[in-house]
């Protein structure tokens, strides 16, 4: 079966691939579990935003965990503990930092380039920047963000 990347043609896909995914009336379900279309086309359309936030992230917590002492001394901040809204006040030695750790081709700039490629991002081009602001929002953290397995692989 032939699909295109839009929105209907991935709910087709889902259906095809596993009929544990449905759509009924207002409602996507993913066996008994129900997620609103709206929020679920939302996802859909946003994923590319989505994704390459995920790949920041990963980049982030790549690189504060691979220079974990030298992050820490710095910045007075334990590494488990990140991300944190506190490093915007050192914003501009964040990216002091940054730059230093991660030079164009980096391992861990590879790495990004990698997961998004693997994850179809295509025109993603990596920014220092973004490190920086993912490491500053308040979100989930780094200690128990999900990373793949040949990813984890390449980095220890």
């Amino acid at each position: 079966m032939s699909y295109q990347y839009d929105l209907s043609d991935f709910k087709r896909y889902l259906n095809d691939k596993n009929p544990k995914y449905r759509v009924d009336g207002l409602i996507f379900w993913q066996n008994r579990i129900p997620l609103p279309i709206d929020l679920f086309n939302k996802i859909f359309n946003e994923s590319n935003h989505i994704v390459t936030d995920y790949v920041y992230q990963l980049a982030a917590s790549a690189v504060v965990f691979s220079n974990r002492e030298l992050f820490e001394s710095t910045f007075e901040v334990s590494v488990t503990d990140l991300p944190k809204g506190d490093l915007k006040k050192k914003h501009v030695a964040l990216l002091n930092w940054l730059n230093e750790q991660l030079p164009e081709r980096s391992e861990i700039t590879r790495m990004a380039y990698e997961v998004a490629d693997t994850l179809g991002l295509d025109s993603f081009t990596f920014s220092i920047e973004k490190v920086a602001e993912a490491l500053q929002h308040q979100g989930k953290k780094y200690a128990r963000i999900f990373m793949p397995e040949s990813v984890k692989h390449n980095m220890l």
